[in-house]
């Protein structure tokens, strides 16, 4: 008997009224979650600093 458990990848979208997760990115697969947030510096200004 094939057991197939079909996990889609998911992206949720945070509210924009809460500052603490704007700029985020998040990618939901199963019970896993992937999380990015936004480089605000950005490499030039880490790198001449």
């Amino acid at each position: 008997m094939p057991l197939d458990l079909e996990m889609p990848a998911r992206l949720p979208r945070p509210d924009p009224r809460v500052d603490a997760v704007r700029g985020c990115v998040v990618i939901e697969r199963g019970p896993l979650v992937y999380c990015w947030t936004a480089w605000t510096s950005g490499p030039a200004s880490a790198a001449t600093t």
